[in-house]
This record gives C-alpha cells, structure tokens and sequence, in this order.
C-alpha cells in the first residue's frame, strides 16, 4: 500500500462497510500499464478522527479483488489507529 495523493478524485462508490465505527467506502481504478487489472483505493472516516485513504500498491486482476484487498487495508490501517478506543 502506499498513499494516494489523488485519492479524493476517484468516483468512490456509495455503499459503505462499517468497522470499528469507520465508514469505509472504496473505489477501484484501471492500471494505466494494464488497463485490464485494477488498483483498489479506500477512505475510512469516523467523526472527530483524521480520514484515512490509500491505495494497494499492487494491481489485482478484478475489480472485485481490488475492492476486496482496499477493505482488508482499511480495516488494518484502522486496527492501527483506533487501538483501544474501537
């Protein structure tokens, strides 16, 4: 994973995963070398906390996997930052 400068450009969908009270939202965008495969990108926001959003490093082979391993990050990325206060 690394951060996404651009990440609040992307069309992040409108359906939401819960965890630790993040919403996460998510949106995936076509490798620019293979447009066939895909990056996926999350936000996580809570109220009263910083937003988080990156972006796998790697791009996966489908838009499902993409927004599958986006919200396999956001949830560790989160576990880093709530700790206890979840």
């Amino acid at each position: 994973m690394h951060n996404s400068a651009g990440y609040s450009e992307l069309a992040y969908t409108t359906e939401y995963e819960e965890y630790k009270g993040y919403l996460i939202d998510w949106a995936t965008e076509p490798d620019g070398d293979n447009p066939q495969r895909f990056f996926g990108n999350f936000r996580a926001r809570k109220d009263g906390k910083a937003t988080l959003g990156m972006m796998t490093a790697l791009p996966l082979e489908t838009r499902a996997d993409a927004k599958n391993e986006a919200i396999r990050f956001a949830r560790a990325e989160i576990d880093k930052v709530a700790g206890d206060d979840a």
